[in-house]
């Protein structure tokens, strides 16, 4: 198998629908888990009648960080005067939380995203 590790965490051109796409970053183990110590925090609860400081994880947050870090940009998502709509942290989460098919679309992608280009690749060579 040849990969090109210095190409690993390439942004790739994704089809969601037609006429829009996104830009997807690969996730790695590695990736996900720094994303998971940012949405983590350490707090103070009783257990057995004695305070102890927890790891807790903000789910929200973690969400919020993995799909700002799996999007890297869209192409033709527009309003309706056909202005492009931009790709900032605060227009990803309005649309994740109205199409929720988009945001299992762009994780499931995220982490499969090179055993697809490798495929491809393969496919192509055959041909």
């Amino acid at each position: 198998m040849i990969i090109d590790i210095t190409k690993l965490e390439d942004a790739q051109w994704v089809e969601y629908r037609e006429g829009f796409d996104l830009l997807i970053r690969p996730l790695s183990s590695s990736k996900r888990s720094e994303i998971e110590k940012k949405a983590t925090t350490l707090v103070t609860k009783f257990v057995k009648g004695r305070r102890q400081q927890v790891s807790e994880l903000d789910s929200d947050k973690m969400e919020e960080l993995l799909l700002d870090w799996i999007i890297k940009d869209w192409r033709g998502l527009v309003n309706p005067d056909k202005n492009k709509i931009a790709c900032d942290l605060a227009t990803k989460l309005l649309i994740f939380d109205y199409f929720h098919d988009m945001r299992r679309f762009a994780i499931e992608e995220a982490t499969t995203i090179h055993e697809k280009i490798k495929e491809k690749e393969e496919n192509d060579s055959k041909n």
